[in-house]
């Protein structure tokens, strides 16, 4: 097998930083399976190989020239730890303009087999969000319709309300013809003035200065545990939400957090749910810290806080003024952001 020699240039990108432990080893047999195996023609024979190394896996290959004016084989090595995603290109020459070509379709792959594994782990996992130290917490769809509607019309993308918004135009059109255009500015003016109100109604984690923390629990599950679930009840996740809800601190640390993974590990085997500490993560996060102190640096009075139960990465601010404004924090905001974006955002 050709190997590139350590003094030659590399182009080392990181793809990704700080994975879950339990992650590594399923986006490695991830990659294995829908990446390498599709790429099997272009891989120059016997050239890919698989190591490991404690939870660290380093994987190598040789694409072969497939560029009309490509004189010379790609070497491509992944390095897939919990410190990183590192994707390298040994003896990679910055003058070859079309190895420079392939490099970049690798990279584009790549990061696409990342995301699209990332995603897969987000939608076939169970969540809770937590208030600490509250009696109640709100796990996927154990609200009612009404509130799930809710929920995914303001929670979700502005294309959801923009659409909302058009099929009540219509449904009001045939129902009461030109007065319509009265009973929609009505509408907006009451959404307008309690705004504040309904965004705060939507999640039933409501952070403050008394209990500031918020716990996310995820744990990695398949998309056949979840059809399990709903065809035996949603009264499951309602059930072990709150079991998990009562072991929640007001405090956060990470023995507590161990306790709580505990928890949720016996909770879902009661349930017929089989977890280990490595499928299941905690965080804990002081919510309402970092929107006080984003509300002080400019002289705004802290909004309220709600946190929605979605896996989307997303946040809202609504209110006709500062004393009357609801900050709403996505689940998914809280899983993927350090404290320094969230506080962008």
């Amino acid at each position: 097998m050709e190997t590139a020699t350590a003094t030659e240039p590399a182009r080392q990108i990181v793809i990704e930083r700080d994975i879950p432990e339990p992650a590594v080893a399923g986006l490695v047999e991830f990659i294995d399976r829908y990446y390498i195996k599709s790429k099997t023609r272009f891989i120059q024979d016997l050239s890919y190989r698989k190591t490991a190394s404690g939870t660290s896996f380093e994987l190598f290959w040789i694409l072969k020239p497939v560029e009309p004016d490509q004189a010379t084989p790609l070497y491509v090595s992944l390095k897939i730890s919990q410190t990183a995603i590192e994707l390298d290109f040994p003896g990679l020459d910055p003058s070859d303009k079309p190895l420079q070509n392939v490099v970049e379709r690798t990279v584009d792959e790549i990061e696409a087999t990342v995301l699209s594994y990332f995603q897969n782990v987000k939608t076939t996992s169970l969540y809770f969000v937590i208030g600490a130290s509250e009696e109640h917490s709100e796990a996927p769809d154990q609200r009612g319709i009404m509130r799930n509607v809710a929920k995914r019309i303001f929670a979700g993308n502005t294309t959801s309300l923009f659409l909302s918004f058009i099929l009540l135009s219509f449904a009001l059109f045939f129902i009461i013809g030109v007065y319509t255009v009265f009973v929609l500015i009505s509408v907006q003016l009451v959404a307008l003035i309690f705004s504040d109100k309904i965004v705060y109604r939507i999640g039933s984690v409501r952070p403050d200065a008394e209990r500031p923390l918020v716990t996310i629990v995820s744990a990695r599950s398949n998309a056949e545990t979840l059809k399990s679930i709903s065809q035996h009840g949603k009264n499951i996740l309602s059930q072990i939400r709150e079991e998990i809800a009562k072991s929640a601190t007001a405090t956060y640390s990470a023995s507590a957090n161990e306790e709580l993974k505990s928890t949720v590990i016996g909770s879902l085997l009661k349930h017929g749910i089989i977890a280990t500490g490595k499928e299941i993560t905690v965080k804990t996060r002081d919510v309402y810290r970092i929107v006080h102190e984003v509300s002080e640096k400019f002289g705004r009075q802290t909004p309220k806080i709600t946190i929605a139960n979605s896996v989307v990465s997303n946040a809202s601010a609504t209110g006709i003024s500062s004393s009357r404004s609801t900050v709403m924090i996505t689940a998914g905001s809280l899983e993927d952001l350090t404290d320094d974006e969230l506080e962008a955002v």
